[in-house]
């Protein structure tokens, strides 16, 4: 009937649409994305067609493609999706400037307060950050905009006054109660205070057994502090419930190259999340990382360079950075090195690496 229908009408673009979730339903993805692509060549002016191609690809995780497709649109969703796939990639400037011409065409939306605010924290403008959140009024969005609130506090007072304003805080629900769990743990991490976050997992998966959001937080957490076995156990944890959570194949994966001399089975582990999520510029990264230390420097140069492609990211510079210098090139790695600390001027892993192959 769809294909009657397109027939009968061949620039439709709601036909379109049709046509090309019906293929998606049942399996024919490739069908669907070059039928997609044609259609919007010949018949760009089709928003409809465009909206679920741009959403088809950031589910695959192809973003930068998704962006492109989002540019082409003038809605405010689109807008809005713009900031939020630029924010994914670690860039804060083009994600500011796309929801503040969302905001601008919607100014009675208020989730929008809400990145404009994070953004303002991770950059520590707290002026601007407390602006935000003050015009959040929405009583939907008051939860929200106290979890912020602690933020804030955490940056013009102290994370241990924030941690208590946290703490007293009734929750209507085990997603409130593990949202603020986790925002407690993310402020003592980025204080340097594993340990206390660490603790904080701990004792909230004595609340909650098993749930799977703490127990990945846990994993990393614990790699930091250079415990694997807690690593492996919260990991398989997570593989019990879940065996193709590629975000916990890869955070074993990643702490077996970087911490242990398991390479070959850190590798395999990557690979089985790359698989799952062939895009994420995450585990693009660990398997980059694993082929360096593999020795295998073209294979981890196209493989760093796809994830830093996808994520402006200072940890993935830093590798890339150190494969160019191990095989020579090191004006390269100079060059990629002073563009992250720029913009990462305290990431630990980065000054690390740079210290460690210029002293040499």
């Amino acid at each position: 009937l769809v294909s009657e229908g397109l027939a009968m009408a061949p620039k439709s673009d709601d036909m379109a649409s049709a046509k090309f979730f019906v293929n998606i339903r049942r399996g024919a993805v490739s069908e669907a994305v070059e039928f997609a692509k044609k259609f919007l060549s010949r018949n760009p002016d089709s928003p409809n067609l465009r909206h679920h191609y741009a959403r088809h690809l950031v589910d695959e995780g192809l973003n930068r493609e998704a962006i492109k497709q989002y540019e082409m649109l003038t809605d405010a969703e689109s807008l809005y999706m713009q900031g939020t796939l630029h924010e994914q990639a670690n860039f804060p400037e083009l994600s500011r400037d796309k929801f503040l011409a969302f905001h601008r065409l919607q100014p009675e939306n208020q989730r929008v307060l809400i990145n404009l605010a994070e953004l303002a924290l991770e950059k520590r403008d707290y002026e601007e950050a407390g602006a935000w959140i003050s015009r959040i009024t929405n009583r939907n969005l008051g939860f929200s905009r106290y979890l912020l609130t602690a933020k804030y506090i955490a940056g013009t007072r102290s994370i241990d006054e924030a941690v208590a304003l946290l703490e007293e805080h009734p929750t209507e629900s085990q997603r409130e109660r593990v949202r603020i769990i986790l925002v407690v743990e993310d402020l003592y991490r980025n204080d340097g205070r594993f340990d206390d976050a660490f603790s904080v997992l701990e004792a909230g998966l004595g609340e909650f057994p098993g749930n799977i959001t703490l127990l990945l937080a846990k994993s990393y957490t614990a790699a930091e502090l250079n415990l694997i076995d807690q690593v492996e156990m919260t990991v398989n944890a997570i593989l019990a419930q879940q065996p193709d959570n590629a975000l916990a194949l890869n955070a074993l994966g990643y702490t077996l190259i970087d911490q242990t001399d398991r390479l070959e089975e850190g590798t395999d582990y990557i690979e089985k999340a790359l698989e799952i999520k062939p895009n994420d510029p995450f585990i693009l990264d660990s398997m980059g990382w694993a082929h360096f230390k593999l020795g295998n420097f073209e294979d981890a140069i196209e493989l760093l360079s796809a994830a830093l492609s996808r994520r402006d990211d200072p940890v993935m510079a830093a590798h890339l950075g150190e494969v160019y210098w191990t095989i020579g090139r090191t004006q390269k790695a100079r060059q990629l090195w002073d563009d992250a600390r720029q913009k990462s001027p305290d990431n630990e892993i980065l000054i690390e690496t740079i210290e460690r192959l210029t002293s040499q």
